[in-house]
């Protein structure tokens, strides 16, 4: 299994990132800790973004803090993970902030 680096996975995921603010604070081999703005204080958003998360197979388990606006993820990505999925995850993300009104654009 090849690591699948965040700074990979961000170059794909950039325009959700820069729509959303969206910035790795820390980052280690199957571990990453994001945050946005537009998290915090917004448990209906987090808690939609993490069932999401939940549901994807590589994700190992997602921990939120509203406080302050993050989420952290634990992951296992293998070496074939398809550009389609990211591409997929990539806009159920938008539509779930869509969905709860952070139309940023």
């Amino acid at each position: 299994m090849r690591f699948f680096t965040l700074l990979e996975l961000k170059n794909l995921a950039l325009k959700i990132q820069k729509r959303y603010k969206i910035q790795l604070l820390s980052a280690i081999k199957g571990r990453a800790r994001l945050s946005s703005p537009y998290w915090k204080d917004n448990d209906p958003l987090l808690n939609d973004l993490k069932g999401y998360l939940e549901t994807i197979d590589e994700i190992k388990s997602v921990h939120t803090t509203s406080l302050i606006g993050t989420i952290t993820v634990q992951y296992s990505i293998p070496k074939e993970f398809p550009l389609e999925r990211i591409l997929k995850i990539e806009k159920e993300i938008d539509e779930i902030h869509r969905k709860r009104g952070d139309l940023h654009e």
